[in-house]
């Protein structure tokens, strides 16, 4: 099996590092309705680096919300590219609904029903 596949394995049942244990949503964006879902795997602790990764806009997507695993670390993010045009989100093909994320489980694709 590929690490890739281990990541999605890992994350489908929140093992280890990938188990999520709170989702923040960041200030300012309570009529969202759809997400772009990053997996990232377990980025820094809460602090100064986390700070400096999420910035507002990071890599042209805007950071909606993100989860934590129990030691402080990033594990998923949740963001949109389109803010400033389409404030309820970007509805492409990659969305999920925002109200569909639940801690170490699958998100429901907008467009792809995935979950």
């Amino acid at each position: 099996m590929s690490a890739v596949m281990d990541t999605i394995e890992e994350m489908k049942y929140g093992i280890g590092k990938f188990e999520e244990t709170e989702l923040v949503k960041v200030p300012g964006y309570d009529d969202i309705e759809d997400v772009r879902e990053y997996v990232t795997g377990p980025i820094g602790k809460r602090g100064e680096r986390l700070e400096k990764w999420l910035l507002p806009k990071r890599d042209g997507v805007y950071v909606i919300a993100y989860t934590l695993n129990k030691n402080g670390s990033v594990v998923r993010i949740f963001g949109n590219k389109y803010v400033e045009n389409r404030p309820k989100g970007d509805n492409v093909s990659e969305s999920i609904y925002f109200n569909s994320i639940t801690l170490n489980a699958p998100s429901k694709g907008v467009w792809n029903k995935k979950q």
